[in-house]
């Protein structure tokens, strides 16, 4: 049996959460592939490490004394490293740093890395495994993109029978430290995996994965198994689940992974599978994002115009819009964007359409948010359709589009965006039921 585990910023955040990694990582032999995030934030240190960093970055860039916010990240690591009674020479690491970010050479990459960096240090000598800098395994492309070379490289480096900690959230791009977006260190830890064909992925944080988010939903139950399908479906609306970037490198080299809670290691967590047996919950989670606009045209005898959707979404391609959804009618065609992708090219869009729908104007809803209901539960019961709309009815919510996946394993609700979360607090109640009692 072969793990990999990332421990998130909450798991690192002090000492004592250095000693709960280290209890969960000495009570399973397989687990010897550790990445780690920087220091995220505690009951003592409101900010975490990395926003520190980045006022070191903004303060250096405007040639402003950057001493403050350093020193609120040096201080973070001599404090952990004092009360784990590590000998780590910090001061030697701190003035090497320090000498790079003075340098012309510093790039906004390098320095917000730099928690990762010092804590997988740190957590190297704490724990006697053999630390690999993140940039001697992970390789971008000149489009950002992860070249290949890496799971080469990660296989190569990390064969041997010791331990091993990697720092997350960067890598190598040529002569330069480049990181993955915030949260980076979820993409490292899928890349080791896939890489090293481990058996498991844990994930390790705070934040269990809930069927829906619970800042809306406070009672949300915990999800104990979900498919990759599912999980990237919730994803897409925004749900607070591992981003789409953190799951593809270990699903397409076949590694499972297993969110768990550091706080609680005895916990079963969720279990993010290729393929599982629908359970009684019907639904496996409910996601939702507001900040949609609907495009939509009508032309009598539409249905009969053969290359008319195509005519529609080049206008989209070209613009360089991608499209979220399409409902359609018999003579209608809507076409639904993210105002984000959208930008500034409203006017363009509808010159286009225009153009291809003469005579009948094109019209344009904002305010649209879509609810994604996800489970493939849902083929199996005949009332998920009707208890979602009488959920909504019963809280006022009035829908404006409904769509379903040939799977039968996804419905997309859109609602006004002043009630998105109503719809997820009403939906949730509906199919609340059949979630098993958790502890």
């Amino acid at each position: 049996m072969k793990k990999v585990c990332k421990f998130g910023g909450s798991s690192t955040a002090n000492a004592v959460q250095f000693r709960k990694i280290a209890a969960i990582v000495r009570d399973d032999p397989s687990r010897r592939f550790i990445v780690v995030s920087a220091p995220g934030k505690d009951e003592a240190h409101p900010d975490k490490v990395t926003d520190f960093l980045v006022k070191v970055w903004d303060s250096r860039r405007v040639s402003q004394d950057w001493s403050g916010p350093w020193k609120a990240v040096t201080e973070r690591f001599v404090e952990i490293a004092a009360d784990l009674k590590l000998r780590l020479d910090l001061p030697a690491y701190f003035a090497t740093i320090e000498k790079q970010i003075r340098s012309k050479k510093a790039t906004y990459d390098f320095v917000v890395s730099r928690g990762e960096y010092l804590c997988g240090l740190l957590m190297a000598q704490y724990m006697d495994f053999e630390f690999v800098d993140a940039d001697q395994l992970i390789f971008f492309g000149h489009h950002g993109q992860v070249h290949p070379v890496t799971y080469e490289k990660i296989a190569e480096r990390c064969n041997g029978s010791n331990g091993y900690i990697v720092p997350g959230f960067y890598g190598r791009q040529g002569e330069a430290v480049k990181a993955f977006p915030r949260n980076g260190s979820d993409i490292t830890g899928a890349i080791v995996a896939g890489a090293l064909a481990a058996d498991l992925y844990e994930n390790w944080s705070d934040t269990p994965l809930r069927v829906a988010d619970p800042r809306i939903v406070p009672d949300a139950a915990i999800i104990r198994s979900i498919t990759f399908r599912e999980i990237r479906e919730l994803a897409y609306l925004g749900a607070s689940v591992l981003h789409a970037d953190a799951i593809e490198p270990a699903r397409v080299r076949g590694v499972q992974i297993r969110i768990a809670d550091t706080n609680k290691p005895n916990d079963l967590g969720s279990i993010i599978r290729f393929e599982r047996e629908p359970g009684p919950e019907v639904v496996a989670g409910i996601a939702g994002k507001a900040g949609f606009v609907r495009f939509n045209l009508a032309m009598p005898g539409l249905h009969d115009q053969t290359g008319f959707a195509a005519s529609v979404f080049c206008v989209f391609r070209d613009l360089g819009v991608s499209v979220e959804h399409f409902p359609t009618g018999t003579d209608t065609l809507s076409v639904v964007v993210h105002k984000d992708k959208l930008c500034d090219k409203t006017d363009r869009v509808l010159e286009r359409l225009q153009a291809i729908t003469p005579g009948n104007p094109v019209e344009v809803s904002n305010g649209i948010a879509l609810v994604t209901i996800v489970g493939f539960g849902m083929a199996n019961y005949t009332r998920s359709l009707a208890d979602i709309a009488e959920a909504l009815a019963n809280e006022g919510i009035k829908v404006r589009m409904i769509s379903q996946d040939f799977r039968q394993a996804n419905v997309i609700v859109g609602v006004d965006e002043s009630q998105w979360q109503n719809a997820i607090r009403a939906i949730y109640g509906k199919f609340r039921k059949f979630y098993p009692k958790q502890n």
